[in-house]
């Protein structure tokens, strides 16, 4: 389905009977692994809303109680005011994975016309730009600033580079899709482990205790950090994204090659491998996607999956303050990290299953 059958039967043997005899065929899916396991904790801070969304609140509540005059402020409800950006910040997190879930859709494709290479370094950007505009959303005291920044721009780049980076591993390693694909989830999902704590770190430093009933709206030195946390942390994920994209491309039997020596409608040399017509030839487009059941079958098993870890990423930290009395926020910040590798952990599992039935 997708390109002509004759298209399929020219190439079908293709990948099934390669072997990397060369240096970098050997070594070039360890690379693609080590620097898709980097980006892909870029891609997965997506998890550490829930470590942040207290400190988006409180910025918000703080300066609302600022703008109320001292005469006024001791009647000011700094508790409600709290709670309530405290729901509202779960909007940012609704547009971030409905708009993630969206582009996922159009990731693989974009891959198969302009490259992974082409394909990440968009992803990288959107993520980048996404996560670090969020210290100018704060600044001008936007909050639907916040909803584009974190929201629509910061989701669409992990839609877009989420499914890139497992494609491309399992075109190295096409025998262990399973474990490939478990790995590339993993540290998806561990991308807390890795940015909860620093994050955490750069905002409170000191471990300043948290107030259940209203966060930090009156600890002005942690409310000064918010902002330039975000930056901070951008600046990181544009140097692992970097060294990422350096390390990542696609395995030489799928780069152009001079073996397809003319297309099968009579025309010229196209400048395609074998094993890349293949691969196109193999995929099916949206449109045909959508006509089987078993897609429909993984769609709502992944969309029930993506409501339960949508309620546990929004109110996780929320939950432990406000039921378990901790206060202790670089605490809370391990257990979002500890956590977030059992995240991880069975991902890899599941795809260490699949391999072996």
């Amino acid at each position: 389905p997708g390109q002509p059958p004759s298209i399929v039967s020219s190439v079908a043997s293709t990948i099934d009977t390669f072997k990397p005899d060369t240096r970098f065929g050997k070594i070039g899916g360890y690379f693609a692994l080590i620097g898709g396991a980097l980006l892909q904790f870029t891609l997965g801070s997506l998890f550490c809303f829930g470590n942040l969304s207290p400190y988006i609140a409180s910025y918000f509540a703080h300066n609302d109680y600022m703008d109320i005059p001292r005469s006024k402020r001791d009647t000011f409800d700094i508790e409600s005011t709290y709670n309530n950006y405290i729901s509202q910040t779960n909007w940012v997190l609704f547009a971030m994975i409905t708009i993630e879930t969206g582009f996922i859709v159009f990731g693989g494709n974009i891959e198969i016309k302009i490259g992974p290479g082409k394909t990440l370094i968009m992803s990288s950007i959107l993520v980048t730009l996404g996560f670090g505009l969020t210290y100018f959303s704060l600044i001008y005291n936007s909050f639907a600033l916040l909803v584009i920044t974190y929201g629509l721009i910061f989701g669409i780049g992990v839609g877009i580079g989420y499914p890139v980076l497992a494609i491309v591993c399992m075109k190295w390693f096409p025998k262990r899709k399973g474990f490939v694909c478990g790995f590339n989830s993993a540290v998806f999902g561990a991308g807390a482990f890795v940015f909860d704590s620093i994050q955490t770190k750069l905002v409170n430093p000191y471990n300043l205790d948290m107030d259940p009933s209203y966060g930090y709206v009156l600890q002005q030195d942690v409310i000064d950090r918010i902002p330039f946390m975000f930056a901070y942390v951008a600046a990181i994920m544009f140097t692992l994204q970097f060294i990422s994209i350096v390390c990542i491309r696609n395995p030489p039997w799928f780069i152009s090659t001079s073996e397809m020596t003319g297309d099968p409608h009579g025309g010229g040399d196209t400048n395609v491998s074998k094993s890349q017509l293949k691969y196109e030839a193999y995929s099916l487009t949206l449109k045909q996607t959508l006509g089987f059941w078993v897609f429909w079958e993984l769609w709502i098993n992944n969309f029930l999956y993506c409501v339960v870890l949508m309620f546990v990423t929004m109110e996780w930290k929320v939950f432990a303050m406000d039921y378990m009395n901790i206060k202790d926020d670089q605490l809370l910040g391990i257990i979002g990290s500890i956590s977030s590798l059992f995240n991880g952990g069975g991902r890899l599992l599941w795809g260490i299953i699949y391999d072996s039935t």
